[in-house]
Protein backbone atom coordinates (compact mmCIF):
# COMPACT_ATOMS: atom_id res chain seq x y z
CA UNK A 1 0.00 0.00 0.00
CA UNK A 2 1.28 3.44 -0.78
CA UNK A 3 -0.07 6.46 1.08
CA UNK A 4 -0.47 9.36 -0.81
CA UNK A 5 -0.29 12.11 1.98
CA UNK A 6 3.05 14.54 1.90
CA UNK A 7 5.86 13.84 4.37
CA UNK A 8 6.12 15.85 7.54
CA UNK A 9 8.76 16.15 9.90
CA UNK A 10 7.97 14.22 13.21
CA UNK A 11 10.86 15.30 15.30
CA UNK A 12 14.08 17.18 15.43
CA UNK A 13 16.80 16.72 18.11
CA UNK A 14 19.34 19.25 18.33
CA UNK A 15 22.85 18.43 20.46
CA UNK A 16 25.87 19.90 20.48
CA UNK A 17 27.34 17.02 18.76
CA UNK A 18 24.59 16.62 16.12
CA UNK A 19 21.06 16.61 15.14
CA UNK A 20 18.33 14.12 14.22
CA UNK A 21 15.58 14.34 11.88
CA UNK A 22 12.65 12.07 11.72
CA UNK A 23 10.26 12.03 9.05
CA UNK A 24 6.68 10.86 9.16
CA UNK A 25 7.73 8.24 6.43
CA UNK A 26 10.57 6.52 4.39
CA UNK A 27 11.94 8.78 2.39
CA UNK A 28 14.16 8.71 -0.89
CA UNK A 29 17.85 9.22 0.72
CA UNK A 30 19.27 11.30 -2.09
CA UNK A 31 16.60 13.95 -1.92
CA UNK A 32 17.47 14.61 1.93
CA UNK A 33 20.76 16.96 1.59
CA UNK A 34 22.27 19.88 2.59
CA UNK A 35 20.32 21.27 -0.36
CA UNK A 36 17.07 21.57 1.33
CA UNK A 37 17.96 20.96 4.58
CA UNK A 38 19.29 24.35 6.44
CA UNK A 39 21.44 24.80 10.02
CA UNK A 40 21.97 27.86 10.91
CA UNK A 41 23.40 29.68 14.06
CA UNK A 42 22.84 33.74 14.26
CA UNK A 43 22.29 33.41 10.54
CA UNK A 44 25.48 31.71 9.72
CA UNK A 45 25.21 28.75 7.76
CA UNK A 46 26.18 25.56 9.73
CA UNK A 47 28.62 23.02 7.42
CA UNK A 48 28.33 19.17 7.76
CA UNK A 49 27.18 15.99 6.64
CA UNK A 50 23.80 14.29 6.47
CA UNK A 51 23.14 10.45 6.56
CA UNK A 52 20.64 7.69 7.65
CA UNK A 53 20.28 6.59 10.58
CA UNK A 54 17.77 3.57 9.51
CA UNK A 55 18.29 2.48 5.71
CA UNK A 56 16.26 -0.23 4.35
CA UNK A 57 15.89 -1.81 0.93
CA UNK A 58 12.23 -1.50 -0.86
CA UNK A 59 10.64 -5.33 -1.34
CA UNK A 60 12.57 -5.72 -4.55
CA UNK A 61 15.83 -5.36 -2.57
CA UNK A 62 16.93 -2.50 -5.32
CA UNK A 63 16.48 0.96 -3.56
CA UNK A 64 17.11 2.53 -0.01
CA UNK A 65 14.47 4.59 2.38
CA UNK A 66 15.20 6.29 5.60
CA UNK A 67 12.95 7.72 7.81
CA UNK A 68 15.70 8.89 10.35
CA UNK A 69 18.45 11.32 9.58
CA UNK A 70 21.39 12.66 11.54
CA UNK A 71 23.43 15.86 10.79
CA UNK A 72 26.94 15.99 11.90
CA UNK A 73 28.30 19.06 11.77
CA UNK A 74 32.40 20.19 11.09
CA UNK A 75 32.03 21.74 14.24
CA UNK A 76 30.57 21.27 17.71
CA UNK A 77 27.13 23.60 18.11
CA UNK A 78 26.25 25.85 20.66
CA UNK A 79 23.73 28.26 21.46
CA UNK A 80 20.70 28.55 19.72
CA UNK A 81 20.26 26.07 16.41
CA UNK A 82 17.70 26.96 13.59
CA UNK A 83 17.33 23.80 11.47
CA UNK A 84 14.77 24.23 8.00
CA UNK A 85 13.53 21.41 5.84
CA UNK A 86 11.64 21.26 2.79
CA UNK A 87 11.50 19.71 -0.18
CA UNK A 88 12.59 16.17 0.45
CA UNK A 89 10.18 13.26 -1.31
CA UNK A 90 9.00 10.04 0.06
CA UNK A 91 9.50 7.35 -1.11
CA UNK A 92 6.16 7.43 -3.37
CA UNK A 93 7.81 10.73 -4.94
CA UNK A 94 5.72 13.08 -2.98
CA UNK A 95 7.70 16.02 -1.89
CA UNK A 96 6.83 17.95 1.42
CA UNK A 97 4.33 20.84 1.10
CA UNK A 98 6.13 23.36 2.76
CA UNK A 99 9.38 23.92 4.56
CA UNK A 100 9.37 23.20 8.14
CA UNK A 101 11.39 25.63 10.46
CA UNK A 102 12.50 25.27 14.25
CA UNK A 103 14.85 26.64 16.52
CA UNK A 104 16.11 24.62 19.56
CA UNK A 105 18.78 25.17 22.06
CA UNK A 106 21.68 22.61 21.37
CA UNK A 107 22.38 20.54 24.28
CA UNK A 108 24.45 17.52 25.56
CA UNK A 109 23.76 14.31 23.92
CA UNK A 110 23.02 11.22 25.72
CA UNK A 111 25.02 8.25 24.85
CA UNK A 112 23.91 5.54 26.77
CA UNK A 113 21.70 4.57 29.58
CA UNK A 114 22.93 2.22 32.67
CA UNK A 115 21.19 -0.40 34.51
CA UNK A 116 22.10 -3.58 36.38
CA UNK A 117 21.93 -6.42 34.00
CA UNK A 118 19.62 -8.31 36.79
CA UNK A 119 17.89 -7.85 39.79
CA UNK A 120 16.19 -9.92 42.68
CA UNK A 121 12.54 -9.42 43.22
CA UNK A 122 10.75 -10.93 46.22
CA UNK A 123 7.51 -13.11 45.40
CA UNK A 124 4.38 -10.31 46.20
CA UNK A 125 6.93 -7.43 47.04
CA UNK A 126 8.69 -4.62 45.11
CA UNK A 127 12.08 -3.91 44.20
CA UNK A 128 13.65 -0.56 42.40
CA UNK A 129 16.07 -0.55 39.51
CA UNK A 130 18.25 2.49 39.75
CA UNK A 131 18.86 3.76 36.10
CA UNK A 132 21.50 6.37 34.96
CA UNK A 133 22.06 8.09 31.72
CA UNK A 134 25.36 9.18 30.44
CA UNK A 135 27.10 11.96 30.13
CA UNK A 136 25.88 13.29 33.46
CA UNK A 137 25.22 16.30 31.76
CA UNK A 138 23.00 15.18 29.20
CA UNK A 139 20.73 12.94 31.46
CA UNK A 140 18.69 15.57 33.46
CA UNK A 141 15.00 15.93 33.02
CA UNK A 142 14.74 13.27 30.58
CA UNK A 143 11.75 11.11 30.05
CA UNK A 144 12.20 7.30 30.36
CA UNK A 145 9.47 4.20 29.62
CA UNK A 146 9.74 0.80 31.28
CA UNK A 147 7.50 -1.84 29.88
CA UNK A 148 7.83 -5.54 31.42
CA UNK A 149 8.19 -8.71 28.60
CA UNK A 150 6.14 -10.73 31.08
CA UNK A 151 3.52 -8.36 33.20
CA UNK A 152 1.75 -11.29 34.78
CA UNK A 153 5.65 -12.45 36.72
CA UNK A 154 6.90 -8.94 37.13
CA UNK A 155 4.95 -5.30 36.75
CA UNK A 156 6.45 -2.10 36.60
CA UNK A 157 4.65 0.22 39.13
CA UNK A 158 5.98 3.23 37.35
CA UNK A 159 5.97 3.17 33.56
CA UNK A 160 7.20 6.50 32.86
CA UNK A 161 9.71 8.70 35.22
CA UNK A 162 11.61 11.76 34.81
CA UNK A 163 15.22 11.53 35.58
CA UNK A 164 16.85 13.76 38.56
CA UNK A 165 19.44 16.19 37.96
CA UNK A 166 21.99 13.65 38.05
CA UNK A 167 20.61 11.75 35.20
CA UNK A 168 19.15 8.97 37.64
CA UNK A 169 15.92 7.69 38.29
CA UNK A 170 14.30 4.58 40.06
CA UNK A 171 12.12 2.26 38.29
CA UNK A 172 10.00 -0.02 40.73
CA UNK A 173 8.84 -3.55 39.79
CA UNK A 174 6.45 -5.84 41.36
CA UNK A 175 6.92 -9.54 41.99
CA UNK A 176 3.65 -11.26 41.24
CA UNK A 177 4.66 -15.01 39.97
CA UNK A 178 7.79 -16.43 40.60
CA UNK A 179 9.49 -16.86 37.44
CA UNK A 180 11.78 -14.47 35.19
CA UNK A 181 10.76 -10.96 32.90
CA UNK A 182 13.08 -8.76 30.85
CA UNK A 183 11.92 -4.71 31.69
CA UNK A 184 13.07 -2.50 29.16
CA UNK A 185 13.74 0.98 29.79
CA UNK A 186 13.60 3.39 26.62
CA UNK A 187 14.73 6.94 26.45
CA UNK A 188 12.25 9.31 24.56
CA UNK A 189 13.30 10.61 21.81
CA UNK A 190 15.57 8.36 20.91
CA UNK A 191 16.79 4.88 20.21
CA UNK A 192 18.72 4.26 23.65
CA UNK A 193 17.54 1.66 25.45
CA UNK A 194 18.60 -0.69 28.43
CA UNK A 195 16.93 -4.23 29.49
CA UNK A 196 17.27 -6.08 32.89
CA UNK A 197 16.44 -9.52 33.63
CA UNK A 198 14.18 -9.07 36.64
CA UNK A 199 14.03 -12.67 39.16
CA UNK A 200 11.05 -13.21 40.97
CA UNK A 201 11.93 -15.81 43.74
CA UNK A 202 9.95 -17.53 46.17
CA UNK A 203 9.02 -15.68 49.53
CA UNK A 204 12.08 -16.44 51.95
CA UNK A 205 11.38 -17.11 56.03
CA UNK A 206 10.03 -13.76 57.07
CA UNK A 207 9.75 -14.83 60.60
CA UNK A 208 11.82 -11.88 61.75
CA UNK A 209 10.96 -9.47 58.82
CA UNK A 210 8.28 -6.77 58.72
CA UNK A 211 5.48 -7.46 56.65
CA UNK A 212 5.11 -5.45 53.37
CA UNK A 213 2.98 -2.48 53.15
CA UNK A 214 -0.53 -2.62 51.57
CA UNK A 215 -2.67 0.37 50.29
CA UNK A 216 -6.39 0.71 50.64
CA UNK A 217 -6.58 1.27 46.96
CA UNK A 218 -5.25 -0.90 44.30
CA UNK A 219 -2.22 0.81 42.83
CA UNK A 220 -2.53 1.60 39.33
CA UNK A 221 -6.55 3.29 40.22
CA UNK A 222 -8.08 6.48 38.33
CA UNK A 223 -9.15 7.88 41.33
CA UNK A 224 -11.40 11.10 41.66
CA UNK A 225 -9.34 14.14 43.59
CA UNK A 226 -9.38 13.93 47.14
CA UNK A 227 -9.32 10.59 47.56
CA UNK A 228 -7.49 9.00 50.56
CA UNK A 229 -5.48 6.00 50.37
CA UNK A 230 -4.36 4.48 53.53
CA UNK A 231 -1.70 2.31 53.99
CA UNK A 232 -0.95 -0.34 56.46
CA UNK A 233 1.63 -3.63 57.53
CA UNK A 234 0.34 -6.75 59.34
CA UNK A 235 3.13 -6.05 61.85
CA UNK A 236 1.53 -4.60 65.00
CA UNK A 237 2.98 -1.07 65.85
CA UNK A 238 5.17 -1.37 62.87
CA UNK A 239 6.33 1.89 61.83
CA UNK A 240 5.55 2.73 58.01
CA UNK A 241 8.07 5.37 56.20
CA UNK A 242 7.30 6.08 52.74
CA UNK A 243 8.44 9.02 49.85
CA UNK A 244 6.14 10.38 47.01
CA UNK A 245 8.70 11.87 44.54
CA UNK A 246 9.76 8.28 43.15
CA UNK A 247 13.02 7.69 45.64
CA UNK A 248 13.34 4.88 47.75
CA UNK A 249 12.81 5.46 51.15
CA UNK A 250 15.59 3.64 52.73
CA UNK A 251 17.47 5.86 51.50
CA UNK A 252 15.73 8.93 51.13
CA UNK A 253 16.70 12.61 52.52
CA UNK A 254 15.05 13.66 55.43
CA UNK A 255 12.85 16.19 53.67
CA UNK A 256 11.74 13.66 51.66
CA UNK A 257 10.62 11.19 53.63
CA UNK A 258 7.43 11.11 55.51
CA UNK A 259 6.13 8.98 58.69
CA UNK A 260 2.78 7.38 58.06
CA UNK A 261 0.55 8.86 60.48
CA UNK A 262 -2.94 9.31 58.40
CA UNK A 263 -4.43 8.33 55.37
CA UNK A 264 -2.78 10.07 52.12
CA UNK A 265 -4.90 12.60 50.48
CA UNK A 266 -4.06 12.34 46.72
CA UNK A 267 -4.96 16.24 44.98
CA UNK A 268 -2.81 15.31 42.13
CA UNK A 269 -1.17 12.09 40.14
CA UNK A 270 1.37 10.50 42.49
CA UNK A 271 4.13 7.60 43.29
CA UNK A 272 4.23 6.16 46.55
CA UNK A 273 6.97 4.42 47.98
CA UNK A 274 6.94 2.77 51.14
CA UNK A 275 8.35 0.40 53.94
CA UNK A 276 7.48 -0.56 57.25
CA UNK A 277 10.11 -0.93 60.20
CA UNK A 278 10.00 -2.21 63.75
CA UNK A 279 12.26 -2.34 66.15
CA UNK A 280 13.84 -5.85 66.44
CA UNK A 281 12.85 -6.56 63.03
CA UNK A 282 13.99 -6.67 59.49
CA UNK A 283 12.87 -3.84 57.18
CA UNK A 284 10.04 -4.87 54.98
CA UNK A 285 11.17 -4.66 51.25
CA UNK A 286 9.35 -1.40 49.05
CA UNK A 287 5.94 -1.22 48.15
CA UNK A 288 5.15 1.08 45.44
CA UNK A 289 1.37 2.62 44.81
CA UNK A 290 0.47 4.70 41.87
CA UNK A 291 -2.65 6.73 41.27
CA UNK A 292 -3.63 9.06 39.02
CA UNK A 293 -6.46 11.62 39.48
CA UNK A 294 -9.34 11.61 36.86
CA UNK A 295 -9.88 14.47 34.60
CA UNK A 296 -13.30 12.98 33.35
CA UNK A 297 -16.40 12.59 35.27
CA UNK A 298 -16.61 9.18 33.89
CA UNK A 299 -18.99 6.62 35.88
CA UNK A 300 -19.04 3.78 34.18
CA UNK A 301 -16.25 1.23 33.03
CA UNK A 302 -16.01 -1.49 30.02
CA UNK A 303 -15.34 -4.56 30.60
CA UNK A 304 -11.85 -5.65 31.48
CA UNK A 305 -10.72 -1.91 32.48
CA UNK A 306 -9.45 -2.45 36.48
CA UNK A 307 -8.08 1.07 37.15
CA UNK A 308 -10.54 3.17 35.02
CA UNK A 309 -8.74 4.39 33.08
CA UNK A 310 -11.12 3.36 30.20
CA UNK A 311 -8.38 1.43 28.79
CA UNK A 312 -7.74 -2.43 28.43
CA UNK A 313 -3.97 -3.06 28.48
CA UNK A 314 -0.75 -4.92 30.57
CA UNK A 315 -1.88 -2.41 33.60
CA UNK A 316 -5.13 -4.41 34.13
CA UNK A 317 -3.76 -7.47 33.09
CA UNK A 318 -1.04 -7.33 36.25
CA UNK A 319 -3.71 -6.25 38.39
CA UNK A 320 -5.66 -9.17 37.26
CA UNK A 321 -2.97 -11.32 37.93
CA UNK A 322 -2.51 -10.03 41.23
CA UNK A 323 -5.51 -10.91 42.09
CA UNK A 324 -5.67 -14.23 40.89
CA UNK A 325 -2.39 -15.17 42.68
CA UNK A 326 -3.88 -13.76 46.12
CA UNK A 327 -0.92 -10.65 46.26
CA UNK A 328 -3.41 -8.17 46.21
CA UNK A 329 -6.93 -8.12 45.94
CA UNK A 330 -9.67 -6.58 43.81
CA UNK A 331 -12.11 -5.00 46.50
CA UNK A 332 -14.06 -2.66 44.32
CA UNK A 333 -17.24 -3.77 42.87
CA UNK A 334 -17.01 -2.59 39.69
CA UNK A 335 -13.75 -3.22 38.86
CA UNK A 336 -14.75 -7.09 40.49
CA UNK A 337 -17.69 -6.92 37.81
CA UNK A 338 -15.09 -5.74 34.99
CA UNK A 339 -12.60 -8.70 35.72
CA UNK A 340 -15.06 -11.31 35.65
CA UNK A 341 -14.22 -11.54 31.28
CA UNK A 342 -15.73 -14.87 30.84
CA UNK A 343 -18.70 -14.11 32.56
CA UNK A 344 -19.16 -17.41 34.74
CA UNK A 345 -19.96 -14.82 38.09
CA UNK A 346 -16.07 -15.41 39.44
CA UNK A 347 -13.16 -14.14 38.88
CA UNK A 348 -10.17 -17.19 38.84
CA UNK A 349 -7.34 -18.11 36.06
CA UNK A 350 -9.90 -18.36 33.10
CA UNK A 351 -10.12 -14.39 33.10
CA UNK A 352 -6.40 -13.90 33.57
CA UNK A 353 -6.00 -16.51 30.31
CA UNK A 354 -8.57 -14.47 28.71
CA UNK A 355 -7.61 -11.22 29.35
CA UNK A 356 -3.95 -12.09 28.45
CA UNK A 357 -5.32 -13.10 25.06
CA UNK A 358 -6.84 -9.77 24.44
CA UNK A 359 -4.10 -7.80 25.86
CA UNK A 360 -1.76 -10.16 23.78
CA UNK A 361 -4.15 -9.58 20.36
CA UNK A 362 -4.73 -13.02 20.25
CA UNK A 363 -8.55 -12.72 20.55
CA UNK A 364 -9.71 -9.30 19.62
CA UNK A 365 -12.98 -8.83 21.63
CA UNK A 366 -13.78 -10.05 25.36
CA UNK A 367 -17.67 -9.73 24.82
Amino acid sequence: MVSKAAPEIESINVFTTDAEITFSQYMQINSVNTSNISITINGATVSGMIAPMNAEYDYEGEEQYASMFLFTPDENMNGEVTVSVGGAVNYAGTVMESTYTITKTAIAKPQRIEAAESTSVTFSSGALIEVSIFPTEAGANKTLTAVSSSPSIVSVVNSTVTTDSEGKANIMVNGNLPGTGVITIYLEGTSLSVSVDAVVGEVADSSNKCSKVTASIVSGTVVEKGTQVALSSETDDAVIYYTTNGTCPYYAEAEDKYTYTEPITIDDDIFIIAYAAKDGYENSNTAGFVYTVSTSDMESFILGDLNGDGEVNANDLTILARHVGKVEYITDETYLANADVTGDGSVDASDLTKLAQFVGKIISSLD
